[in-house]
């Protein structure tokens, strides 16, 4: 290892100085101690790391490793692509017969539902015919009896209504006799408010003369 050597230094240390020299040469030592440390520092740097032929190698291995994955790359792809075609034709053709296979199912469910949904319907028909039928004949034996009863309402109706009219003709009748007494009464009213009138006229005419004819009853 490399060793710095010391060179005296007049007027600080040793004996022909005047104070300062211990400090100095303490100060010198932990200056050399830290260029021996950089030294080292130096040398294992330049051990360790690379340099530029190593970082060209590297360039290089990692160049041809890279080439190589390529190509093995592009094999499997090109391998699975087959694969891949192979599983799809397969998948294709299976799923082509299971759809055939399906079909036929439906077909034969469908036919089957068509003939139930027959037999459902012409039962439900005749169903109905019976049910249509019994109504029939139900409506028209109400229809009859409500004939009947109303047949029976509108003959007590209409005996109601020949009462209601003759005692309606009554009564006009006795309406009609108390308007005939009526205007015989207000007949005999006016003869007798025009002889009242009458009479109260001349009994006013009369009044006037009534002292004169007093005097001269009384002068006689």
């Amino acid at each position: 290892m490399y060793q710095m050597e010391t060179l005296p230094f007049p007027g600080y240390w040793g004996d022909g100085g005047k104070g300062g020299g211990d400090s100095m040469q303490s100060r010198v030592r932990k200056l050399e101690q830290d260029i021996t440390e950089i030294r080292i520092d130096i040398a294992v740097i330049k051990s360790n790391y690379a340099t530029k032929e190593d970082i060209c190698t590297l360039r290089e291995e990692l160049r041809e490793d890279n080439r190589a994955l390529r190509e093995e790359l592009k094999d499997d792809i090109c391998t699975l692509r087959e694969e891949l075609k192979d599983d799809i034709c397969t998948l294709r053709e299976e799923l082509k017969d299971d759809i055939c296979t399906l079909r036929e199912e439906f077909k034969d469910d469908i036919s089957t539902l068509r003939e139930e949904f027959k037999d459902d319907i012409s039962t439900l028909r005749e169903e109905f015919k019976d049910d249509i039928s019994t109504l029939r004949e139900e409506l028209k034996s109400d229809i009859s009896t409500l004939r009947d009863e109303l047949g029976e309402d509108n003959h007590a109706l209409r005996e109601e209504i020949k009462r209601d009219n003759s005692d309606f003709k009554k009564q006009i009748n006795e309406l009609k006799v108390a308007i005939s007494d009526t205007r015989t009464l207000v007949s005999e009213m006016k003869s007798s408010i025009i002889l009242w009138v009458v009479s109260a006229v001349i009994f006013a005419q009369l009044i006037p003369a009534i002292p004169a004819t007093l005097k001269l009853f009384f002068r006689f």
